[in-house]
């Protein structure tokens, strides 16, 4: 049988991903990472730049757009040409005067990209002093969002949380839980449904919306308008933790128990 390092170098997955029944939900960040083109259009990169987007582009079939409408409308999806604009994370954490379970959900945002991705990387960092049963929980999270985070982590100089650099060998961590990959139930051809759809499909009451790169790159480059680009995360990362708690079979949170820090 293909052993768990083989597997994950070979496809990206984990084999042996936990049981959620015997996680302790408290030991659980969930995130959420925003991502817009880095620069504010096509016009401004380098002329090298500019062709390996004219190639890139082509190769993500947009070859029917001009560079300049490609650039905003795809750029934020890789991590050569995109930047992290925001990250929203949240815990559940149990109140002992009700004994109910509470989401507390936090943002990190800077306009200068290194300061917000190492305030985030000191923030896993604390959480993963004590790595035993700790995990980081998102939707597409192993394929979209920690994949990108790491690479502007290299692009920036930042050093990399130690658990996302085993021995130097720059792999993703076994401590990840992707609800896009249980809800695929092992299906590692299955296409990766959007958290919005997933959501709805399970009757869990959502204002999540699928992701629109070309919207997030007008709200940052053209209206300076961060704190929507915050919420919207903020709002994925909340129906994370909502799928996770269903498919635990557990009641999901209502509103009056999430609190924004």
């Amino acid at each position: 049988m293909e052993n768990n390092s083989n597997f994950q170098r070979r496809t990206g997955y984990v084999l042996g991903t936990p049981n959620l029944r015997n996680v302790n939900i408290e030991n659980l960040v969930f995130v959420s990472v925003e991502t817009v083109p880095e620069l504010r259009s096509y016009d401004y990169l380098s002329p090298d730049m500019q062709r390996l987007w004219r190639q890139a582009s082509s190769d993500m079939g947009l070859g029917d757009m001009t560079p300049q409408e490609s650039y905003i409308q795809a750029a934020g999806r890789m991590a050569e040409f995109g930047r992290v604009a925001a990250i929203a994370v949240a815990v559940i954490r149990r109140h002992e005067r009700d004994e109910e379970n509470y989401l507390i959900t936090s943002v990190y945002t800077s306009k200068d990209e290194a300061k917000l991705l190492s305030e985030f990387s000191g923030m896993i960092d604390n959480f993963f002093k004590n790595p035993a049963g700790h995990y980081v929980v998102g939707h597409a999270i192993r394929r979209i969002d920690m994949p990108f985070y790491a690479k502007r982590l290299i692009v920036n100089g930042v050093e990399m949380p130690s658990i996302f650099d085993p021995e130097g060998r720059r792999s993703l961590p076994a401590s990840l839980i992707d609800t896009a990959d249980y809800w695929a139930f092992s299906d590692l051809a299955a296409p990766r449904l959007s958290a919005e759809l997933v959501a709805r499909a399970v009757g869990v009451d959502t204002s999540a919306e699928d992701y629109d790169y070309g919207k997030a790159a007008r709200l940052y480059h053209e209206e300076d308008n961060v704190e929507e680009l915050s919420q919207r995360a903020v709002r994925k990362v909340l129906t994370s933790a909502q799928l996770l708690l269903r498919f635990r079979t557990q009641e999901t949170i209502p509103a009056e128990r999430i609190i924004s820090k």
